[in-house]
């Protein structure tokens, strides 16, 4: 099921970009973004 996988890779990209956005009200700090959004 393609359209399954694809769904679930758009909703783990929204969360990462919903738990970014998060880390960047709290501290802006682009190193730890960088860190942070490098596995994906």
């Amino acid at each position: 099921m393609p359209e399954l996988n694809t769904f679930f890779i758009s909703v783990r990209l929204m969360l990462w970009n919903i738990i970014i956005y998060i880390f960047h009200q709290i501290c802006p700090s682009p190193s730890l973004i960088k860190s942070f959004t490098r596995p994906m």
